[in-house]
């Protein structure tokens, strides 16, 4: 239209000429980078990055709503179960006890039309901590030499405080996974042990995990965990609210790998992933 800028109607200005205008701005101080993770990442694009393959989610309707359960009593868990079916909760994590009697844990339970993953030993899952980043791609590096990955049903990836960080190494996480032709779902959720005991404040944590699964491409993305002593009704009804804001109000669920083509982030999952190919 006339009247608007096209972009190739901008001037091309290569990485060199971008430093030489940054230091004469600072007048000859240092450019500082910025470091995320270890990894250094300059504050300006240095070069026309090369098109990343998309996020992919295994769902049609973008991310899954889970949360995940420990109870030990039969027909409390089963309770629970049907209160969150009926809160809109997709995908279902069962910490299985071996006093659980099945008939009543699904009972009234379609299990056919919902995603159920009973965890019973340490192999059906494999959880790894963002929060703490020599600890993660260690861990990687025990998924890749040691664990069998025919017995897994999904990798975890427990958040860290970082915004940023968390989008980041999910990325790098399903982009090695894609490259490698894994098929492995992966879920995001809180390191419960470092959430603020606070409510209020639990809430604005839950809800920035929640936006950093969205767009850093998550399966499913669990915000509320029951267990034994858990006050059930406020807790989760604020926790499934989040779910059902993002996508119904924010719209989030209507764009599939959102971020693709923001320097910043491509560029540390990219040093991630190399990070991986070294392990």
């Amino acid at each position: 239209m006339e009247g608007k800028l096209k972009f190739d109607e901008f001037q091309q200005i290569d990485a060199q000429k971008w430093e030489e205008k940054l230091l004469a701005d600072l007048k000859g101080k240092a450019i500082p980078n910025v470091e995320k993770a270890g990894f250094v990442i300059n504050p300006f694009l240095t070069q026309i990055p090369s098109q990343s393959p998309q996020i992919q989610v295994k769902n049609e309707i973008a991310w899954q709503m889970s949360m995940s359960f420990d109870l030990s009593d039969s027909k409390k868990l089963n309770e629970a179960l049907l209160k969150n079916l009926a809160l809109g909760i997709q995908d279902i994590t069962i910490h299985w006890h071996d006093e659980l009697d099945e008939t009543v844990v699904f009972n009234n339970i379609h299990r056919k039309m919902i995603q159920i993953e009973i965890i019973e030993t340490a192999k059906n899952r494999f959880t790894i901590d963002i929060n703490n980043e020599d600890s993660y791609f260690e861990s990687f590096k025990s998924l890749l030499k040691k664990h069998e990955l025919s017995e897994l049903q999904s990798i975890q990836l427990l958040s860290s405080k970082d915004f940023l960080l968390n989008i980041a190494f999910l990325r790098a996480t399903k982009l090695f996974l894609q490259e490698k032709k894994i098929d492995l779902a992966v879920r995001l959720a809180p390191n419960y042990s470092s959430l603020d005991q606070d409510q209020d404040i639990q809430c604005i944590a839950k809800t920035m995990i929640a936006i950093a699964g969205v767009i850093g491409g998550a399966d499913s993305i669990e915000l509320a965990k029951i267990e034994q002593g858990t006050d059930p009704d406020d807790y989760l009804r604020i926790n499934n609210m989040i779910h059902h804001i993002l996508r119904e109000e924010a719209h989030l669920s209507q764009v599939n790998d959102p971020l693709a083509g923001s320097y910043f982030l491509e560029d540390l999952s990219h040093k991630i992933l190399q990070k991986f190919s070294a392990l």
